[in-house]
């Protein structure tokens, strides 16, 4: 079996560890929420700077989103970046966290990586964005070692990869979310928002996304806090008894499952 390890740059203990997160919905609140706990542990146990957030979202809140994410009534009509993040400056412990109060197009996101950021989050219901991202990095033609965690469910099941966003440039590179999934290219888009409480809950459950972002955030802390992972990816299944299935860093896994390998 060919199993490698993603290791935790050095870097990250001496300077902020730079996170770019693209949606503050139902994942992207949740995660914001284990992020922050993240961030709380690193200051707390020595780390100088812990975590540099940056949110991108450019949403507001609904009557309907404050039923399944983690939103309060009080919230409606305001935009959800700038509410994940304002919570954590004015209330959280050494955070000065930034938003962008709009939708970056793919080009920015993966111009921002090529310097200014260590991680994207991607917690955000597009498919073509996704794919959109993957191409935007491949014509930057960068060598950044820069790193791709995204976030993704359905009504009972959700999947979280962790890979290189710049994965076919990068030497021993892990692939990302679309790498190993390029059907996400065929996948068109649903626009459409729940307006009721029945249809909010009938596509998405109550639970699901804090166990996405819970998972996301555990990776992450296991990256940053033990130094490397030997997996990188993760599938859960609420309709059977919990069922999770992690995935080894296997370039024959890959080839095998996924009709991946780099070379292609």
């Amino acid at each position: 079996m060919n199993t490698n390890t993603l290791v935790c740059p050095l870097e990250y203990q001496k300077r902020p560890i730079r996170i770019l997160q693209v949606g503050a919905g139902g994942n992207g609140a949740a995660f914001t929420n284990s992020i922050y706990r993240l961030h709380t542990y690193l200051t707390e146990m020595g780390h100088d700077f812990g975590i540099e957030l940056l949110v991108a979202d450019g949403s507001t809140v609904s009557e309907t989103n404050t039923l399944r994410q983690n939103f309060w009534a009080a919230d409606v009509g305001y935009n959800k970046a700038s509410l994940v993040v304002n919570r954590f400056n004015l209330f959280g412990r050494k955070t000065q966290w930034d938003s962008i109060e709009r939708h970056l197009t793919a080009s920015e996101i993966a111009k921002l990586m090529t310097d200014d950021y260590d991680i994207l989050v991607t917690c955000v219901d597009s498919a073509k964005l996704r794919a959109q991202i993957s191409d935007e990095a491949k014509k930057l033609r960068r060598t950044s070692k820069a790193l791709w965690l995204d976030l993704g469910n359905e009504r009972d099941t959700g999947n979280v990869f962790f890979g290189h966003v710049f994965s076919t440039q990068v030497k021993d590179a892990v692939p990302n979310v679309v790498d190993l999934n390029p059907e996400i290219r065929d996948v068109v888009d649903n626009p459409k928002r729940s307006c009721s409480a029945a249809e909010s809950f009938n596509s998405q459950g109550v639970l699901v996304n804090a166990m996405c972002a819970n998972i996301a955030a555990k990776m992450l802390n296991q990256f940053v806090t033990k130094g490397s992972l030997d997996y990188h990816a993760v599938y859960f299944d609420f309709s059977k008894n919990f069922e999770t299935t992690v995935m080894p860093i296997n370039p024959d896994i890959w080839a095998s499952y996924f009709g991946y390998s780099k070379a292609a």
